[in-house]
């Protein structure tokens, strides 16, 4: 009694009362909470006989107890010993069928999850507090299970008034029963209220399953499908993805290919090492011999690091329900109406979570790329680490966006764009044309390049660039100083076999102007000359026949004949292009094309420009020598003599 006054708040309020002790008196050595449990709730089975039922069960408890050396000072529902199998077999015979699992598995097996929770921590295994919290729920509780959710199962109070001897700390059984709660399959929970039932907790039940899939070749191969799926739209802007997959099976061509990594090689805005490290093997090498060819036709996805754990948790959860299914559908467990719609119910959210943890995790964007030096060699590899807007609706939409935002893969490309790339790999290299095949294999091949969608990106560009005379010419091929299917401010169907050649502007502009015919020079403009001026001669003769046989006093007609214009061959001028210099290679193109080409169209013109040039530094400013070394290189690079460069104070 002072156990029970001392802590009030622990137990029930009829222990408080003073008739309390009377009926522990009167009971002993049996406490009085056993006969409430069995008249109140045991007699109420159909094959429980109210008088000899309760003495068949006490006496078989009591023998066990007898036996086993037990020295609790009362004999409490906690102290009923379901690992006896004669006190077992008795209790459970009264039962419905489907309480040894129960029993064996929660309560009282050499294996049971009660018995392991007082083997984890030896406080509660000094009291068996787990297994006396288990066999008080049981012996309060499996009677009425078959009504359990509408009120039935003991309290809290009622649990430790079964459970807890005089001497003991009560709080040490309500966190016996904590852990129950978290472990047990069989035990329902509804507040503070607790019963068996003989069907399992599912939530219980699917945790428990978790510990199953924990390696990953069940979990990736769900993560793997999910990915598919998810980047299976075409609006990402890449051609093919690869999920998972070793560099060996990632084919090295001109398609542009999303590589999603594995989950091993996460990352986050900190730290990108792994993911870096991942994306590189696969870039530089196919395989373990093979060296990648195509390196700027890939693009990497990464997971991040701080859903990476989120995510692997959430395939558990979803792997346990789809069990659990699986084993209803296959008749290994008995689910009735209610508990299917739950395991239906919650493994459709695991799905939905699932996807929504693809999302999120994997979003990083790694892109590679590398700078030419001034030079013109090209640097180290770097990489842009481009985190994905989750919010959008889609997951390819999402790299789609941050691709086009960040100008990492282009689709419709600009001609003066291409024409300075031309400038700054190939025609400052002393080249004046590039095949458009092996133009596009150097696109495909370094990451210096821009990142182009397609070869059509590139001849879209030409196609638009030889529309005028400010870029570049084009042929569909080069041979022996001809260039067949020659455009140059013009149009033209650019082709992408290995013949078809871009040519350097002022190339383009040479070649077109070995190609121009000034007008009237045609044979046929030739003949008609020839015509004209024999026509001349025959009227001549005529008008002095004519005159010869007219009557004298008649004046001869008067000389209509036209002056004969002066012989000019030769032009100059002088051009002052001071004021818009920053547009003088415009004007001095439309001078050439306007002018020079017309007046040079005959073969053997000598033709002579030069350029007069001077510059001289803003007040109190001077050009310090890296800056003069610069423009020497570059004018070496062009093709002028560094040292007709003249610099003076």
């Amino acid at each position: 009694m002072e156990l029970y006054r001392h802590n009030a708040e622990q137990f029930p309020p009829e222990t408080q009362r003073a008739d309390y002790a009377e009926r522990l008196l009167q009971a002993y050595p049996i406490h009085p909470e056993v006969f409430d449990r069995l008249y109140e709730d045991w007699s109420t089975l159909e094959r429980f006989q109210r008088t000899r039922g309760v003495l068949q069960l006490m006496a078989l408890a009591i023998h066990h107890l007898w036996k086993s050396g037990n020295q609790d000072a009362f004999i409490l529902p906690g102290s009923m010993d379901l690992s006896d199998a004669n006190f077992r077999n008795k209790a459970i015979g009264y039962l419905d069928a489907g309480w040894e699992p129960v029993v064996d598995r929660d309560i009282d097996g050499v294996r049971s999850d009660a018995a392991a929770v007082d083997a984890r921590e030896a406080r509660f295994g000094a009291a068996l507090a787990g297994k006396r919290v288990a066999r008080t729920i049981f012996f309060g509780s499996a009677p009425g299970h078959v009504n359990q959710g509408r009120g039935a199962g003991l309290d809290i109070r009622h649990i430790l008034l079964g459970a807890v001897q005089p001497g003991q700390n009560p709080s040490l059984f309500r966190d016996a029963l904590r852990q129950l709660s978290d472990t047990l399959h069989y035990l329902d929970t509804d507040g503070d209220r607790h019963w068996f039932n003989i069907r399992p907790n599912l939530l219980r039940e699917m945790e428990s399953r978790k510990h199953r899939f924990a390696r990953d070749e069940k979990v990736l191969p769900e993560i793997k499908g999910r990915l598919d799926r998810l980047l299976a739209a075409s609006t990402g802007g890449y051609t093919a993805k690869h999920v998972f997959q070793d560099s060996g099976d990632i084919p090295d061509d001109d398609t542009l290919r999303l590589v999603v990594l594995p989950l091993s090689a996460h990352m986050n805005s900190a730290n990108g090492q792994r993911g870096h490290e991942a994306a590189k093997e696969i870039l530089e090498s196919r395989g373990r011999t093979a060296k990648r060819i195509k390196q700027n036709r890939l693009i990497f996805l990464a997971p991040d690091s701080d859903t990476v754990s989120t995510l692997r948790n959430q395939v558990h959860t979803l792997l346990a329900w789809k069990s659990i299914l699986d084993d209803f559908e296959t008749d290994r467990i008995n689910l009735d109406k209610v508990q299917r719609k739950q395991v239906r119910r919650n493994a459709d959210d695991a799905e939905a979570q699932v996807d929504r943890s693809v999302r999120e995790a994997f979003r990083w964007l790694l892109v590679p790329a590398k700078k030419l030096s001034a030079e013109g060699m090209p640097g180290p590899l770097v990489w842009d680490n481009i985190p994905l807007d989750t919010s959008l609706p889609s997951l390819p939409e999402a790299i789609a966006t941050r691709l086009r935002e960040n100008e990492l893969l282009i689709s419709k490309w600009a001609p003066f764009h291409l024409e300075r790339r031309l400038r700054d790999v190939y025609w400052s290299k002393g080249r004046h044309t590039v095949g458009i095949r092996e133009l596009w294999d150097h696109f495909s091949q370094f990451l210096y390049f821009p990142r182009l969608a397609s070869i059509d990106v590139l001849t879209d560009a030409v196609a638009r660039g030889i529309q005028t005379r400010d870029h570049f010419g084009y042929a569909d091929a080069e041979s022996g100083g001809e260039y067949p299917g020659f455009a140059f401010e013009s149009t033209a169907h650019v082709m992408q076999d290995g013949e078809a050649v871009v040519i350097e502007r002022a190339f383009a502009q040479e070649i077109a102007l070995t190609k121009a015919v000034l007008p009237g020079s045609s044979e046929e403009s030739l003949h008609a000359g020839r015509l004209k001026s024999g026509g001349s001669t025959q009227a001549s003769s005529s008008a002095e026949v004519d005159e010869t046989v007219k009557p004298s006093g008649v004046p001869a007609p008067a000389d209509t004949t036209t002056p004969t214009p002066p012989s000019l061959r030769r032009c100059w001028t002088t051009v002052d292009l001071s004021e818009s210099w920053q547009k003088s290679g415009m004007t001095y193109a439309k001078i050439l094309d306007e002018v020079v080409r017309s007046l040079a169209a005959k073969p053997g013109a000598l033709v002579t420009i030069k350029l007069d040039i001077e510059i001289e530094a803003a007040p109190g400013q001077t050009w310090d020598e890296n800056l003069l070394r610069a423009i020497r290189n570059n004018a070496k690079s062009i093709g002028l003599d560094p040292s007709a460069l003249n610099f003076e104070n």
